[in-house]
């Protein structure tokens, strides 16, 4: 007897590799600030980088006192080189978080922060502001502090141009200069401001400023 065909069966497996695909993260507000005031808070920020996918930025404010009834305002802003908002009817004294998100067709960023505490103290006016340059990406901003410093915190040291913040550095009160460095190089600054800050975290302020360029 013949023995019956045997049927060998080739099975040929072809693999797909595919590349796992990355969602593109969605870029932050820039040089973020919180600048309080009688009642109020007003966010500042620059645009994103590729601000032209940006369609608006959120703007979020909210109570960090738990023990006070909970505030929890949004803000949307539309997209411009610097852009800002404010935040009225705040309690003075009281400690707020701003959180901005940069939203986009691809989804919302991760939020960017800062703090502020509106008053309607103000300490004295930093005075004789300087500005020399110590390198390449390097200012040196010398400045006065006021006669009676016992009430302040300390000294936010601004740098910015004409479309918007661009640096901001904090130092003690008993500091009158800063080094500031990593300046960016293609955005010229035209104002350096120094400002004295109250002991309760930021606060109405009182500035000094000299022009630079």
């Amino acid at each position: 007897m013949r023995a019956p065909w045997k049927l060998c069966v080739a099975v040929v497996v072809f693999q797909c590799l595919v590349a796992a695909v990355t969602p593109a993260q969605v870029p932050q507000a820039n040089a973020l600030m919180c600048v309080p005031g009688n009642g109020t808070v007003q966010v500042r920020f620059l645009a994103a980088t590729a601000p032209s996918a940006v369609l608006s930025y959120s703007v979020k404010l909210q109570s960090e006192n738990t023990t006070e009834p909970p505030i929890d305002l949004t803000h949307l802003v539309a997209s411009a080189p610097s852009c800002a908002t404010t935040f009225s009817g705040l309690s003075n004294s009281e400690l707020y978080r701003a959180s901005v998100m940069t939203k986009t067709a691809s989804g919302l960023s991760d939020p960017a922060t800062c703090i502020a505490s509106p008053t309607v103290f103000a300490p004295g006016r930093a005075t004789a502001v300087t500005v020399a340059r110590v390198g390449v990406k390097s200012v040196l901003v010398s400045w006065t502090a006021p006669a009676a410093i016992s009430a302040l915190g300390y000294f936010s040291v601004e740098l910015s141009n004409s479309l918007g913040p661009l640096l901001q550095r904090a130092v003690t009160k008993s500091t009158t200069s800063v080094t500031v460095s990593d300046l960016p190089l293609s955005q010229p600054i035209v104002y350096v401001t120094v400002t004295a800050r109250m002991r309760v975290c930021a606060c109405l302020v009182c500035s000094g400023r000299c022009g630079f360029f």
